[in-house]
């Protein structure tokens, strides 16, 4: 996603606007212009199927039609829950008597009983699970949105990031429900968490895109008229910014909606390529994966402890990450087979970071000016932040061109990409040991978040998004869904993240 180099962000107004997805009614398939806005008829509750064709309260609407929701039926045009409904328990019109309760065995046995069945709670003569059902989820009457499902008591969206469309999706975490898309941007490419709100980074438009909590309230876009933005990540309220077009760490203040400081991580301007963002004691860890002689294969370490003082920067001030070192990670690489690091994406596990190296080397013609061939196997670069120590960590031959890196239970899980060695590896710390390869049903893992008791990974070469168990060994509980539709040729899951 290299592009040519952008004016510093600093040098350019940051401009807080509605966002342009929709300009002129032109708006990217499957959606629709409907009024000022572009919708999908496919799920759209207001307009499903068509503008204006409105779904009733309770109602979802699926593949544009309006119809009743996971786990419900329609009885006499009401959507009511077969398995606890007490004035049709088990089938519509079979009643309950005044002072019973409606109530499913785990065996599956519905009926009408003095009490509920263990683990189900009374709510209105209904016996649900607090923990599991998206309509009592966590509290009698607590509701989840479309496009999100209850995982151990709270309402959870999945979100992904689709390069192509233009737009971030939402889909439940147990994938029965998707919400309407939201415009994010050009070119939406990295997803990251800020307290309940979710936040994009668009890799074309050089813009970050805020997406509240309400899946129904409209995005803001702050055009940072940047250049390839390739990921960004939140920390201490703050949103920092790779910014690859200018070799640089954009510092982002969501209160103030506006850049507040642009930290060069090189000093001869050069591509410098910088990819994953990770702190640990007081430090931020930068990846650089550009190629030229000075411009890359190091990681930039920065001093973070002092962030509050980005908030009230003047400018022309001493940037508040100063640099303190550059870590060369080139021994991460098989040089004698021509191999290059390429750091990217990296997470802090307590005081230790972890970053993913693709080790790669240039591909045959006519991609011979490329680096698109795994010249071994991937690699950690594991770096001990008390005394910025590094070593590595080999992910074995069956994992190659590591890309996405996220953390469950306390252990970092690596997508392998390359075809033919891919899957997903969990790292011990403890050791660390590396796990055999996990496979997950897709042939080019991307990025990997975790949600609830389950873990997300994208398709680098799709729209598809696989649910998966964190587990070594293979589950057959796996499941994969078409998230990003096609556009222009081609359909894109840059990325993923998980919100409550």
């Amino acid at each position: 996603m290299t592009r040519a180099r952008a004016i510093p962000l600093l040098a350019l107004l940051a401009l807080a606007g509605g966002l342009s997805g929709c300009e002129d009614r032109l708006c990217p398939a499957p959606r629709l212009a409907c009024g000022d806005a572009c919708v999908d008829p496919e799920t759209d509750v207001a307009n499903c199927g068509a503008c204006g064709n409105a779904c009733a309260p309770g109602v979802a609407c699926v593949a544009g039609a309006c119809e009743c929701g996971p786990a419900r039926a329609s009885c006499d045009g009401a959507c009511v829950e077969l398995g606890s409904d007490p004035a049709n328990c088990g089938g519509c019109g079979r009643a309950c008597d005044p002072g019973t309760v409606c109530s499913t065995s785990a065996a599956g046995l519905t009926r009408c009983a003095a009490a509920c069945d263990a683990g189900l709670t009374p709510c209105g003569g209904a016996c649900v699970d607090l923990q599991a059902d998206r309509y009592h989820c966590g509290a009698c009457g607590t509701a989840c949105a479309q496009g999100q499902g209850c995982v151990d008591g709270t309402c959870l969206g999945v979100h992904v990031a689709c390069f192509s469309t233009d737009d971030v999706r939402t889909v439940a975490a147990d994938f029965l429900t998707r919400a309407a898309p939201r415009a994010a941007g050009d070119g939406p490419i990295a997803l990251a968490v800020l307290g309940e709100e979710l936040w994009a980074a668009t890799s074309l438009a050089g813009s970050l895109v805020r997406l509240p909590q309400d899946l129904a309230a409209a995005p803001t876009e702050y055009l940072l008229h940047g250049n390839d933005f390739e990921y960004l990540t939140s920390h201490q309220g703050l949103i920092f910014v790779a910014h690859s077009g200018a070799s640089t760490l954009a510092v982002f203040d969501p209160a103030q909606a506006r850049v507040v400081d642009e930290i060069p991580l090189v000093d001869d301007l050069s591509n410098a390529n910088p990819k994953g963002i990770a702190f640990a004691g007081g430090k931020a860890y930068v990846s650089l994966a550009g190629v030229g002689p000075t411009s890359g294969q190091v990681i930039a370490v920065l001093d973070a402890s002092n962030l509050d003082a980005c908030a009230t920067r003047p400018q022309g001030a001493p940037h508040c990450l100063p640099r303190l070192a550059t870590l060369d990670v080139r021994a991460g690489a098989d040089a004698a087979g021509g191999g290059l690091p390429f750091p990217g994406r990296s997470v802090a596990v307590g005081a230790t970071v972890y970053v993913a190296l693709a080790n790669l080397k240039l591909g045959a013609p006519p991609f011979d000016t490329f680096y698109t061939d795994p010249a071994g196997p991937g690699r950690l670069a594991v770096i001990d932040s008390a005394d910025d120590s590094l070593t590595y960590l080999s992910l074995g031959d069956g994992c190659r061109n590591p890309g996405g890196v996220a953390v469950h239970d306390g252990k970092p899980w690596v997508a392998c990409g390359a075809f033919g060695a891919s899957g997903l590896v969990q790292v011990d710390p403890a050791g660390p040991t590396a796990s055999d390869v996990r496979p997950v049903g897709v042939s080019a893992p991307g990025n990997v978040a975790f949600c609830g008791p389950w873990g997300y990974v994208t398709d680098q070469f799709s729209g598809a998004v696989v649910r998966f168990a964190p587990v070594v060994a293979g589950s057959t509980l796996d499941v994969l869904l078409d998230v990003c539709p096609a556009a222009n040729g081609f359909a894109w899951a840059a990325d993923v993240a998980c919100t409550p």
